[in-house]
């Protein structure tokens, strides 16, 4: 049989087809197909429900934001169901950009000029994934419509990482009812232990005895450690917080005073009874007195002088009545008006090279530093975490210092403060705050129902001390040399430096002034526990999306209705009924109309007889080749095919 024979239309191959009662017309295509796929209508679901998905992470973001962690049933977590709609969001969006990308690669094709047909090709592939997207991008110079859709097809590959980054888990406290936080609070630094106030003087000098021990420890303590000076808050949970709060204690406060300072002193002699004394004096202070001698220590006649190279002492003491009554708000060692102020100075001893060298002028104030210990205000920051207190101090403020006889100058008509000691004989001790928003830290104590004693006396202070400069000469009065005898509290000056010890040492009376004191500030105990913290930022890329993937799927409908292209969107059967062969009748518009003709007709992938593989439709299908008699011999006629 020749080729014309075996060949036939597609439009006879329709009619065989309909001459077959064993197929289905077009006319019985199922409703529920039509009304879904020859519209919009499925595209338009999943873009409702990919807004839904987007618009319900939203809700559950706001729902959850700044509150705990939920516990929801079957230990689904919160991320869990982020991640199951953001994913169905996504995948709903990509089908709408998809499909709209197929629909519109027929109407490239429908356009007034001829494209080229690899451009049928890119469509399909930028309707698939993020490559084709690109490459169809990169094509059309971003210039067309299809160009973004394949911008949203690309950028979905993001959606999802940055849809992970909205939801963090910080772990923030949560008050507790009936928790207990205490941080010791002092009302005056001088006034505790409390009891002692209401003594009689006789009553609180006799009790007052046994602070000695804590005392003495106190400028131990201060002395040879540089930490443990720190009262831990109490906190029943290990969490709590403190609001910024003042509370008084006891300051050190440091100055140079060389340049006031002077040294009185006799020209040293060899005379083996040479002994004076001499001084080094400050302006309203004690002056410090060491002793300068001669001696033979041998008989081959060398001459040793023996002075002090560093000196400690105590240079003021607020307990002194007859100095605090005419000084007390007006003199100033380091700070203004302190309890007690010392001072440390390093004799500067310029050898001679022969003793007939000697004078007054060897002996000098290389430094002399002076420091006061006395009442100051600090605003604390308090907080405890996991049990570890923490505890940050503002910068000491100072107030003033001085007797009973000077009281009206807190009780004048334009004061805040209005505390006026009672008169008597009992010396009386006042301490008023710079800062008069702060009045309420103001107080006067009588002497002795204080802890001004312990700072006074001196078997609870630090003594005087001075380390020892020996120069020796021979008889000729040449050849010096010299020894030196250290002390351990100078020795400790000098390691570690002057102003730390004192502050070490106020630090240490804060801490047992914080000990024995009963005043409290209170705080919130918390438990910690799981927040839910939303990243709106990292919402604004999928919103975007989002967006962008709407209007573009928008565009495409209004675009296609305008040109009022058939809805093939991704189908394949449309470039087999649509091809590059004219068809006789073109009955198959609908891709639902080519698919229910593709349903009833069958074909294969056959040579063509010129050595091209092409579809073929079978008008007669081939019988399987199974055992058994040859079904030809009962066929009268050969095989027939149509090309498609």
């Amino acid at each position: 049989m020749n080729t014309e024979t075996e060949m036939t239309s597609l439009n006879d191959t329709h009619e065989s087809d309909a001459r077959d009662s064993s197929k289905k017309p077009l006319d019985t295509t199922k409703t529920w197909k039509r009304f879904w796929f020859d519209t919009w209508r499925w595209e338009i679901l999943a873009w409702a429900f990919s807004i839904a998905c987007f618009v319900g992470i939203c809700i559950l973001l706001k729902i959850y934001e700044n509150k705990q962690r939920p516990q929801l049933a079957y230990k689904l977590s919160l991320n869990a169901i982020i991640s199951v709609l953001a994913t169905a969001c996504k995948s709903a969006l990509f089908l709408v950009v998809g499909e709209a990308v197929c629909q519109l690669k027929w109407l490239y094709f429908q356009g007034p000029r001829q494209q080229r047909l690899s451009s049928l090709q890119e469509f399909d592939n930028a309707s698939r994934g993020p490559l084709g997207s690109i490459s169809i991008i990169l094509s059309h110079r971003a210039q067309s419509l299809v160009s973004l859709g394949a911008a949203v097809i690309v950028i979905l590959l993001v959606f999802e990482p940055f849809m992970q980054q909205v939801i963090s888990y910080p772990v923030l406290p949560v008050n507790i009812t009936g928790g207990r936080a205490v941080a010791k609070q002092l009302h005056g630094a001088l006034v505790s232990p409390e009891d002692l106030v209401n003594l009689t003087s006789g009553e609180a000098f006799r009790n007052s005895e046994g602070l000695s021990n804590d005392f003495a420890a106190a400028w131990v303590q201060g002395l040879w450690s540089s930490e443990g000076f720190e009262v831990a808050p109490v906190c029943s949970s290990g969490n709590c917080t403190w609001e910024e709060f003042t509370s008084a204690g006891i300051c050190s406060q440091c100055s140079d005073m060389t340049a006031s300072a002077g040294i009185e002193c006799n020209t040293p002699s060899l005379d083996p009874s040479f002994n004076t004394t001499c001084q080094i004096k400050i302006p309203d202070g004690d002056a410090y007195s060491f002793s300068v001698n001669t001696s033979l220590p041998d008989e081959i006649g060398i001459a040793k002088f023996t002075l002090p190279s560093s000196v400690f002492w105590r240079v003021y003491d607020n307990g002194n009545p007859a100095m605090n009554t005419s000084m007390a708000p007006y003199v100033t060692f380091g700070m203004r008006s302190p309890i007690i102020a010392y001072g440390y100075a390093k004799v500067n001893i310029s050898i001679p090279p022969h003793v007939s060298s000697f004078n007054s002028s060897i002996i000098s104030i290389g430094k002399l530093t002076v420091c006061g210990l006395g009442d100051c205000l600090r605003n604390y920051n308090v907080s405890t975490r996991n049990g570890q207190p923490s505890i940050q101090t503002g910068d000491p403020e100072f107030g003033m210092r001085y007797n009973k006889q000077r009281h009206a100058i807190i009780t004048g008509p334009d004061s805040k403060f209005h505390y006026a000691p009672e008169d008597g004989s009992v010396f009386t001790s006042c301490w008023v705050p710079d800062d008069q928003s702060k009045a309420d830290f103001a107080y006067c104590v009588p002497w002795t129902n204080s802890s001004l004693p312990m700072f006074s006396r001196s078997h609870y202070s630090f003594p005087q001390a001075s380390d020892t400069e020996s120069l020796n000469y021979h008889s000729d009065g040449s050849s010096p040399n010299g020894d030196r005898i250290l002390n351990y509290f100078t020795d400790r000056c000098d390691n570690i430096g002057f102003e730390n010890i004192m502050s070490n040492v106020a630090a240490s009376f804060t801490k047992l002034q914080l000990e024995k004191t009963k005043g409290t500030f209170s705080g919130t105990a918390h438990s910690s526990e799981v927040f839910v913290k939303v990243r709106w930022e990292w919402m604004i890329l999928p919103g975007c999306l989002v967006l962008a993937g709407s209007c573009f799927f928008i565009a495409t409908m209004v675009v296609n209705r305008r040109a009022k292209m058939p809805l093939w969107k991704s189908s394949a059967l449309a470039t087999l009924y649509h091809g590059l062969e004219k068809q006789e009748e073109d009955e198959l518009v609908t891709a639902i109309s080519m698919e229910l003709q593709a349903e009833n007709s069958k074909v294969r992938l056959t040579d063509s007889g010129d050595g091209r593989l092409v579809l073929r439709k079978s008008l007669k299908f081939d019988s399987p080749n199974l055992p058994g008699p040859d079904p030809t011999r009962f066929e009268s006629s050969a095989h027939e095919y149509t090309r498609i």
